[in-house]
């Protein structure tokens, strides 16, 4: 009792959109999951295409990124879940996970990601590149790129029926951070 359901590794098992959107009282889905990247695992540790699929489909959920590291041979501290807990406590630490206060990231730092009316506000630390996703196929503003960037806004095309905005942040070495998506009201 008490616990919390968590989809790990959705690429890595090769799980369908179907299937993720068929799970609809999870806590999370893992966005990333280290181990199953090369050179530890195959390519399928980067379940962002997969879930922005299932956010087309109008299943938005939290995500989380863990190394899922079973050796210790480099797979560790690399992907962790940066909370928004009330205290440093077993009860803050599920709250905070009950409410979707947290995001997934390999080191960058989002500071504040909201929504206003139809922009999408980002704030972060300094990063290499802030990228829109939505089930918009086509947004020519999509990303901001540049040094030491540290915030960027993305208007919503309301006329293009955009059903979600998921920010991710990509440092100068390549390490990212996910927002939980965004669901846009109509």
């Amino acid at each position: 009792a008490g616990g919390l359901a968590v989809l790990a590794h959705p690429l890595w098992s090769l799980n369908t959109t179907e299937t993720i959107n068929s799970l609809r009282d999870l806590t999370a889905v893992e966005i990333y999951n280290t181990t199953s990247a090369p050179p530890w695992n195959g390519d399928r540790a980067d379940a962002t295409g997969l879930l922005d699929m299932a956010c087309a489909n109008g299943v938005l959920h939290n995500t989380l990124a863990v190394d899922d590291a079973h050796h210790y041979n480099g797979d560790e501290c690399v992907s962790f879940i940066m909370l928004q807990a009330d205290e440093l406590s077993v009860e803050g630490v599920m709250s905070a996970l009950q409410a979707g206060a947290f995001y997934a990231s390999q080191g960058p730092k989002f500071t504040q990601v909201t929504l206003e009316g139809d922009t999408v506000r980002v704030a972060c630390s300094p990063v290499s590149r802030i990228l829109f996703h939505s089930n918009r196929p086509y947004a020519s503003d999509r990303c901001a790129q540049g040094e030491g960037i540290t915030g960027a806004d993305y208007t919503i095309r309301r006329d293009w029926n955009e059903r979600f905005v998921r920010v991710i942040i990509e440092d100068a070495q390549g390490r990212r951070a996910w927002a939980n998506p965004i669901e846009i009201p109509f």
